[in-house]
């Protein structure tokens, strides 16, 4: 596996939580892939997910109301 967690959260909660989340994770030595730093240029949303999710050991949601709402 490329990475130890694959971090998901809303777009609205990236500035407000996820890349401290993402910080936090990575300072504990953790490889982690998140979405609004490591997606592919010229794939769509759902492919860049798809194989992400397949190079990661594990997956880690914020759920938040902006996640669970949109």
């Amino acid at each position: 596996m490329d990475y130890d967690v694959f971090l998901c959260c809303s777009s609205e909660d990236d500035d407000l939580h996820g890349r401290d989340i993402l910080e936090i994770i990575e300072s504990e030595g953790y490889r982690v892939w998140y979405d609004e730093r490591d997606s592919e240029l010229g794939q769509s949303f759902l492919q860049n997910l798809a194989q992400s999710i397949e190079r990661c050991k594990r997956t880690m949601c914020l759920l938040s109301d902006n996640f669970v709402n949109r």
